[in-house]
């Protein structure tokens, strides 16, 4: 939690240096996606099931309302485990997405480009760990709409991959290696106030 502050003061100190505007905003995002897990022993299999969960996003940014902008978030969920289980704030993740829009002549209206990158943790027992970290990346578009110029609306549709830290076990007098990835969508809505912004 101290590196999350502590960048986000370095975030405020950096956008008000460089005469950008900051950003505050919330996002709902719908996730849904397959994981893929390979098993290593003395032989090798391979287990698909589908995810879905939905978090809520806490972003803090600066940039250009209308152009281009960047900032850091933070999101904790619950997640379904291999055996559909419901793990309860499992997923708590920090993350850094970029967008860029463009102008369209209807003001106001501009749909954009984004990509962004994030890393977390799952705070659940599996196999002798009690948690599991992983990185993913994605990217993707959408459409935002700035009802005045502190206020903007968006909707977004991303593909994002995810790969899991590998865990070892023992079973049966052997060890077992697990990788894992995950490949999904994001639909996200949510809205940004640029409280400075003219």
């Amino acid at each position: 939690m101290k590196k999350i502050l502590l960048s986000m003061s370095a975030l405020v100190m950096l956008s008000t240096s460089a005469n950008a505007e900051l950003l505050l905003g919330v996002d709902y995002v719908a996730v849904s996606g397959m994981t893929n897990t390979t098993s290593y022993s003395s032989s090798l299999s391979d287990t698909n099931f589908d995810f879905s969960y939905q978090p809520i996003k806490f972003k803090l940014g600066f940039g250009t309302p209308g152009d281009n902008y960047w900032y850091l978030y933070y999101q904790s969920t619950e997640m379904t485990d291999k055996n559909g289980n419901k793990i309860p704030n499992a997923l708590t993740e920090v993350g850094f997405d970029y967008v860029g829009q463009f102008e369209t002549g209807v003001k106001g209206l501009n749909p954009f480009i984004t990509y962004g990158f994030a890393g977390g943790k799952v705070d659940a027992k599996y196999a002798n760990q009690d948690y599991r970290m992983e990185m993913s990346a994605k990217i993707g578009g959408g459409l935002s709409y700035y009802i005045i110029p502190q206020l903007e609306l968006l909707a977004s549709v991303d593909y994002q991959g995810r790969f899991w830290q590998p865990v070892e076990y023992a079973t049966y007098g052997s060890t077992v290696t697990e990788t894992s990835y995950d490949t999904g969508y994001n639909v996200t809505v949510g809205v940004n106030i640029w409280p400075f912004a003219d």
